[in-house]
């Protein structure tokens, strides 16, 4: 893998944007582990978002909504903090504002981890500027220098006024890079003693002087560590990525690589005054002399400050000119650098610095008459306490001009009128401060921190700290538990303040604070002159150079919840920290805590869910849980902006919606579970909900895939794969392809591709804890059922697997396979023999789900295939025959593979997933051959019937996607039996029902007693609602009578008639007098305690059945007794 398309492109979220609003960006980000190249011929192990480095970029507007679902594949909790973003607290991304994201289902080496692993951020942006995304949970050192980070640009509204007055160069001329380094290990016993090449040039004067350890031997092999800085016990494998987080104090240092959007641009001969040659891995980006080219900028880096210069081919510096940021466009143009009113920047005019985590937006106006390649270097910067870093000067860009641009040469300068051209556009400085920090000690009662107003950066004896207090990053978990930091800052919500940061090492610290934009107001140092800010911006990231005190002002501006109307957002606890990374994990990070306007201290309460995404088909019930808790410990009144949540005490809250009331639609919207304190201060929870259609899809014939929103496409690889996951309760279905001769492989009208067919001949799942497989046993024409790989009976009465229902129901005289699982979600298996070839053929269908991962999974409204298990997109459908079969055959394929680790399959004694793979399979023209393993003694090979006969053939079979498959395998195949399958399909399809259970509030009729509600619901969506009656069953005894289901095909079992005790209910449907045919079906086991118990009207309708059972007995003695 790859991270995909070079240097100088980054991902774009647009591609992966499930919403069709243009003020909305709705997407997944999966973090996980892939190998990636990082260019100059290295493969890194690296942790990626999407399966790149970076990640999407997000290209948004102000005012624009963010959606973003967070799936945690690493094996270690994570989170996404979204720096520099003016957001609600909750969505804040630190260990102070939530959880870490839990391992995911589907991580190795278990691949029964327990369900979850995702997490829901919504937010507005209230700002223009350029921002980034990072963890911040976990060692987030180690997590960046891996490369879990990506790019946000937030566009001014004025931009495209000054691109069309000439100004500001277009989007075709803007180039986005994200810059970082890293270190890669090689094998043990190879890798390097030094971190650079001492040939390197260096802009520090005199021969490079190389760096002190830790090297790359260092940290790959001599001393390795762990995740949290303790010795490892062995050595890095080739093309891992160390840890660099240590545990206490010691030196850090940059990584050995620089990056650009994940890539090594390649090397360059010479100094940036007198360049050389370009290295023959060097990759250039074509520009035209005369031009402006304008790059938009992050600094990704851990530690590494980058000093960029930019040169032409002779040697000339083309100056940067700043033109906006971290706060968007400034009022002018700005060239930085060299000595200000006597402030020294420590670098070149024209150059940029920019420092860890910092951000610039810079225009190039490339001179008329250049040509040759143009190279953008970074340079060492003074930085530490010792001066330089000791860092070479490398390149970060290379720039190929091919000739002169048409028109007149595009002109930027120091001061060029930007925004200010521009009536009301201009960044508006904040007022005076009206307000100081808060006392805690005055708090009742007293709360940790200080009420000092200078923020003061600490080195004291090599522990670094906030005014002489380390903090503390790693503290455990709940994030509810936390306590404040001993040196944390209180302010009251709509306050503007005026702070200091006083930096009182001998080294930089780029000082960050989280949830509020602060505005440098000046730079001061004891027999110094101060620096007056040059212009008016909004910062998050500012360098405070050794020595000197930043001021700034920050307006405690509040802000939307979740569900964008709502204000409250902007109480909580916001980190500040140093932000090269083991500064602040080594203790140099503090809170500033936000309150009410009362000035008490008091905070908001919080309120978190469990997961991400809630389901439920047409007609049942949603549920969803979750926790809420108050620092104070304030009571918390909870409420639902749909549906009804209940405070179910302990600090948990339960969550339902029945969707037959109303009915509510098939749909897709956002629930918000609000918390509010006596004070009226709230937090809310936020879960997407998805109802009804489309939640279906399925695998029949020689595989036609019918993704769950309903798209068609053939799949005819060999081996095992990944049919269809759900994240949310660790559902995974996993199918085996078999290949098969035929004479007539005719075209797929999705793919455009003619392909030799397989089969599913093997189907295994996940159900809670448990795998099954259904699969051929051991003799040829046998099928063998399993559960976590031992044989099987697989009974119509079913067995209770974790809450999930597992039976087994005739089909044709064969027997097939159904899993109810407890999230409403029916897999059922369909065995076919076919008699020609003696082997039996699966068809399988997956209804009622929100499973939206796999083979069978939701295509983007940009890809043509569903997203890789990395969550990368496959893009738009290649245009030729070729690449849509490496994509389809060999990309897409190969990623949703199982392997050894990751297979739910039984595997005799010398076999394994590869037995069963044919990466070969189908050739990419027909005809194909079979290898040795797959001949099937004595099969024909098949031969197809034209179209007509076949159309003929599965006339029975009407409804459309099916009658297409069953066309397609009849004509290919030539075998009618193919088409007695789709009948039986079509059957399933139209006649199956569901049972879904929940715990309701009341049970109507029943003197408002809460009970256990059934509900039966059609296979297929907006089928007619069921008639019949429910069974229902404690502990495997029915309870009472049959009751009939109601108008909406529901039924319900009053506590009161029961016992108090924890009972396992399951209910069971009758198909009595359908006029539809509806099938039988049984619900999966919900365990429930019933506490209250009966109440006078079931005591005496127990105490009756007691006597009437007693009475009964006597008549049969009775009688025995007469009869003898």
């Amino acid at each position: 893998m790859t991270t995909g398309i070079g240097p100088y492109v980054t991902p774009d979220a647009a591609d992966i944007d499930t919403d069709p609003s243009p003020n909305v960006l709705e997407i997944t980000l999966t973090i996980s582990q892939q190998t990636v190249d990082i260019g100059g011929g290295v493969m890194a192990n690296a942790e990626t978002i999407n399966g790149t480095i970076p990640g999407p970029t997000l290209r948004l507007n102000v005012g624009d909504t963010v959606i973003v679902r967070v799936v945690n594949d690493l094996p270690h909790p994570s989170g996404i903090h979204w720096h520099g973003i003016e957001l609600h607290n909750s969505a804040d991304g630190t260990p102070v504002t939530q959880n870490g994201i839990p391992v995911g289902p589907f991580v190795q080496p278990s691949p029964l981890s327990p369900t979850g692993g995702t997490y829901l951020y919504k937010f507005k942006v209230p700002r223009p500027g350029i921002y980034w995304y990072h963890p911040h949970h976990h060692h987030s050192t180690n997590r960046v220098f891996r490369g879990t980070y990506g790019m946000i640009i937030v566009t001014d509204p004025n931009e495209a006024m000054l691109v069309g007055a000439g100004v500001l160069p277009g989007a075709t001329d803007t180039v986005q890079l994200v810059l970082s380094d890293t270190t890669v290990c090689k094998a043990p016993g190879t890798n390097d003693t030094v971190t650079y090449d001492p040939s390197l040039p260096w802009v520090g004067g005199g021969p490079f002087p190389g760096q002190p350890g830790p090297t790359p031997a260092d940290l790959c092999e001599i001393s390795p560590m762990n995740e949290d800085g303790s010795p490892a016990a062995g050595p890095f494998a080739a093309g891992d990525i160390p840890n660099i987080q240590r545990m206490g104090g010691g030196r850090t240092n940059e990584g050995q690589t620089v990056l650009t959007n994940g890539m090594n641009v390649g090397g360059r001969t010479g100094t940036p005054t007198a360049p050389g040659t370009l290295n023959a891995d060097a990759i250039t980006y074509d520009i035209q002399s005369g031009q402006g080219l304008r790059l938009q900028l992050v600094n990704a880096a851990t530690i590494r400050y980058f000093r960029l210069i930019l040169t032409t081919n002779d040697g000339v510096q083309v100056p940067l000119v700043r033109v906006g940021g971290e706060g968007g466009l400034l009022d002018h143009a700005v060239v930085e650098g060299g000595v200000i009113g006597g402030f020294d920047t420590k670098y070149t005019t024209g150059e940029i610095l920019l420092p860890a985590a910092s951000r610039a937006d810079v225009v190039a106006a490339i001179p008329a008459g250049t040509t040759g390649v143009l190279t953008l270097w970074t340079q060492d910067f003074a930085r530490t306490g010792a001066g330089f870093a000791n860092l070479p000067t490398v390149p970060v860009m290379h720039l190929n001009v091919t000739g002169p641009v048409a028109g007149p040469a595009y002109v930027i300068s120091d001061g060029t009128p930007l925004l200010s051209t521009i009536p009301g556009a201009s960044p508006i400085p904040l007022g005076a401060p009206d307000a100081v920090l808060l006392d805690p000690s005055g708090f009742a009662p007293p709360k940790p921190g200080l009420s000092n107003q200078d923020i003061v950066l600490t080195n004291v004896g090599g522990m670094l700290g906030i005014n002489g207090i380390p903090g503390d990053h790693e503290d455990p978990e709940p994030y509810t538990s936390r306590p404040h930091f001993a040196s944390a800052r209180y302010a009251k919500l709509g306050d503007t303040l005026e702070l200091t940061v006083t930096n009182n090492t001998g080294a930089h610290h780029p000082f960050h604070l989280h949830g509020f934009s602060i505005q440098p107001i000046s730079y001061t140092r004891p027999g110094f002159p101060t620096l007056a800010w040059p212009y008016t911006e909004f910062r998050d990231n500012v360098d405070v150079p050794s020595n000197y005190t930043l001021t700034f002002r920050v307006r405690m501006d509040d802000r939307e919840l979740a569900d964008g109307i709502t204000l409250g957002g902007g109480l909580g606890r916001w980190l500040f920290h140093c932000h090269i990374f083991f500064h602040a994990h080594q203790g140099m990070i503090s809170e500033l805590v936000t309150t009410d306007a009362d000035g008490t201290g008091s905070e908001k309460p919080n309120v978190d869910v469990g997961g991400s995404w809630a389901f439920a088909p047409l007609g049942g019930i949603a549920t969803r849980k979750g926790k809420h808790s108050h620092p104070d410990g304030d009571p918390i009144a909870l409420s639902a902006s749909i549906g009804t949540v209940t405070d179910t005490g302990g600090g948990n809250w339960s969550w339902e919606l029945d969707t037959s009331i109303g009915p509510v639609p098939a749909s897709t919207q956002y629930v918000y579970i609000t918390g509010t304190d006596p004070s009226g201060r709230q937090d809310q929870a936020v879960f997407r909900l998805k109802i009804g259609a489309p939640d279906d899809g399925s695998d029949n014939g020689d595989p036609h895939i019918h993704t769950v929103e309903g798209i068609r496409y053939d799949f005819q690889a060999v081996g095992e794969f990944i049919l269809l996951r759900d994240r949310e309760d660790g559902i995974e279905i996993q199918a085996r392809q078999t290949p098969v001769l035929s004479a007539n492989p005719i075209i797929d009208p999705y793919s455009g591709l003619r392909a030799c067919v397989s089969v599913n001949t093997a189907i295994a799942a996940r159900v809670g804890l448990h795998r099954i497989a259904y699969q051929p046993g051991q003799e040829r024409g046998q099928l063998q059922f399993y559960i976590d790989g031992k044989p099987a009976r697989l009974t119509r009465e079913g067995i209770d697997l974790d809450g999930n229902h597992v039976s087994g129901f005739d089909a044709d005289g064969a027997t097939a396979l159904r899993v109810d699982y407890a999230n409403s979600t029916v897999l059922m298996v369909t065995p076919r023999f076919w008699n020609s070839h003696n082997i039996w053929y699966m068809n399988v269908s997956i209804s009622h789900t929100q499973a939206d991962e796999g083979i069978m999974g939701r295509i983007p409204k940009s890809s043509w295939l569903p997203n890789l298990p990395s969550g990368q997109s496959m893009g738009p459908r290649p245009r030729s025959l070729h690449d849509r079969y490496v994509a389809l055959y060999q990309t897409f394929a190969n990623a949703w593979r199982v392997n050894d680790a990751n297979s739910l399959f039984v595997y005799t004694p010398g076999m394994s997933t590869e037995t069963f793979t044919d990466r070969d399979w189908p050739a990419e023209e027909p005809p194909c051959q079979l290898k040795s393993g797959f001949e099937i003694p004595g099969a024909p090979v098949p031969v197809g019937v034209d179209i007509e006969q076949a159309e003929q053939i599965c006339q029975a079979v009407t409804e459309g996607d099916l009658h297409q498959d069953c066309v397609f395998d009849v004509a290919t195949l030539g075998d009618e039996e193919f088409a007695k399958g789709y009948l039986f399909a079509q059957e399933l399809r139209l006649r199956s029902t569901s049972v879904q259970v929940a715990v309701g509030k009341t049970c109507t009729g029943h003197a408002d007693s809460p009970g256990i509600t059934a509900t039966v619901l059609p296979m297929k969506s907006h089928g007619p609602t069921p008639t019949g009656s429910i069974t229902f069953m404690a502990d495997g005894n029915a309870v009472g009578s049959p009751l009939r289901l109601d108008e909406r095909g529901r039924a319900c079992l009053p506590f009161n008639t029961l016992s108090p005790g924890t009972y396992k209910f399951q209910a069971i449907y009758q198909s009595d007098g359908d006029p539809h045919r509806y099938h039988s079906s049984a619900s999966p086991i919900l365990t429930h305690t019933v506490e209250k118990g009966m109440d006078d009207h079931g005591k005496r309708r127990f105490k009756l059945r007691w006597v009437i059972g007693i009475i009964l007995l006597l008549l049969l003695l009775v009688v025995a007794v007469i009869s003898r």
